[in-house]
Parts: C-alpha cells; sequence; structure tokens
C-alpha cells in the first residue's frame, strides 16, 4: 500500500494549494508548513493538475450560469419594454421590443443546445471533392468491379446491389 500524501493530510491544505498554484516555490511551500520539499514536490505533481482541472471545470459552469442568466435578465428587461410600449400603443417601440425578445430567446436556445448555428459545410457539391472523385475513379478503369463498387459508394447505393 502506498504512503499517504502529507500534504493532503495537513491542516492546512487548502493554503498549501493555493500556494502552489499562486507559483510560491515549494521549498518556500516546505519550510512555512514544515514539509519536505519533495512531499510537496509530490503533492504538486500529483494532486495540483487534477485540482486545478476540477476548479476550471467549476469555473465554465459558473460562467455558462452567468451568461445564461444575463441573456435571461435582458430578456425579461425586453419583455418589460414591450409591455411599456403596447401600453403607450407604440407599435413600433413594441416591434423593436419583440425582435429583442425573439433573438434573446434564439440565443438562450442556442447556448441551452436547442439550436446549433455553427456553420454547415456540403462537401459534396465542391469543386475539390469533384476532381478528387473524377481522379479516384479514373485511377481504377484497368479495375471496373473495383470502379463500380467504389462509384456506387460514393453515390449512397449500397454495395451488395446489383443493376
Amino acid at each position: 500500500m502506498g504512503r499517504s500524501c502529507t500534504a493532503c493530510a495537513h491542516p492546512d491544505r487548502r493554503k498549501i494549494d493555493k500556494a502552489l498554484v499562486d507559483g510560491v516555490s515549494e521549498r518556500t511551500i516546505a519550510k512555512r508548513f514544515g514539509l519536505s520539499k519533495t512531499a510537496v514536490h509530490r503533492h504538486s505533481a500529483g494532486h495540483i493538475p487534477s485540482l486545478l482541472a476540477r476548479a476550471h471545470a467549476v469555473e465554465v459552469v459558473s460562467s455558462a450560469d452567468d451568461l445564461l442568466g444575463q441573456v435571461t435578465a435582458l430578456k425579461e428587461r425586453a419583455l418589460g419594454l414591450l409591455a411599456t410600449a403596447e401600453k403607450a400603443e407604440d407599435t413600433r417601440a413594441a416591434i423593436l421590443a419583440c425582435r429583442e425578445i425573439r433573438e434573446c430567446i434564439s440565443l438562450l436556445a442556442e447556448l441551452v443546445g436547442k439550436i446549433d448555428k455553427s456553420p454547415k459545410v456540403n462537401v459534396l457539391v465542391m469543386p475539390e471533392w469533384t476532381a478528387l472523385r473524377e481522379t479516384i475513379l479514373h485511377a481504377l478503369v484497368p479495375y471496373p468491379e473495383a470502379q463500380l463498387s467504389l462509384a456506387r459508394a460514393l453515390d449512397g447505393v449500397p454495395t451488395d446491389a446489383r443493376h
């Protein structure tokens, strides 16, 4: 059974971890907390990376939550502006408020993964793909069965289908 980490078991572990993350030298930390430099080094190498990864994950989730909160608050403000515009019978302002509400809803849907606005590329219509396809098929002219099988596969026809 391996030895337990003396830095992890130390009553001031949080201070030790913070000092390591802040870039304080291992020698200084060892002296300050009554540990050996080797123990601090082992702790830094073995435990701090996972600690930082978990902290980063928490920060990302927190940031996403904050962004969702900000967009939700913006949507609520736009709803309030819409109500005000409708009371004042200001059609132009009401339309602008509706547009903002629509944008907020769209952004919220995108943030929670309900909408994917990432660009899509259809490589099948790109001239480079057409040229490559022709080059490959031409190279297979001496092998008609392979050429036919590849052409069918490229066109989405099952290779075991016969004409």
